[in-house]
């Protein structure tokens, strides 16, 4: 299963996945109270894009290793939300695959501390925006490249 996919219908769903449906969406908002109540926030998130990035990069509150997000709709963003939200999905999936790849190095040297726990974390969006978010995720990964050329 890809970590960002897009549908008409229902999507194969690991078992024992922690599963959130989140409505249309028309502002960040929305999209926050959504996101804040379906995959339980702590109470310290601070409803802001730095805020979303922190608690996509845990999620230590959910015992299921797999979390699947799925979409309504999300294009009713005004175009800098969205472009922050993809943004932050995009560092999601990022880091949770670095952290997959240390926990392996990790265990090939016989380490047993590492207890933290490693979750897949899947966007699920409709096809229809399909084009509009694949042209944000290329344009993201464009400037991202760009700005390690510069250092």
């Amino acid at each position: 299963m890809k970590y960002i996919q897009f549908i008409n219908e229902d999507v194969e769903i690991p078992e024992d996945s922690y599963i959130v449906r989140i409505p249309v969406i028309t502002n960040k908002e929305e999209l926050y109270a959504e996101l804040m109540s379906k995959l339980k926030f702590p109470s310290y998130f601070g409803k802001n894009w730095d805020a979303l990035d922190d608690v996509f990069r845990d999620f230590c509150w959910i015992a299921n290793d797999n979390i699947v997000i799925i979409h309504k709709g999300i294009t009713g963003l005004s175009k800098k939300d969205l472009n922050l939200y993809v943004a932050s999905i995009v560092d999601c999936i990022e880091s949770w695959i670095y952290q997959s790849i240390l926990d392996n190095e990790r265990k090939v040297g016989n380490n047993t501390e590492w207890e933290a726990p490693l979750h897949h974390v899947w966007f699920i969006f409709p096809e229809k925006e399909k084009e509009i978010i694949m042209d944000i995720i290329y344009e993201w990964i464009q400037v991202r490249k760009y700005k390690y050329c510069l250092r």
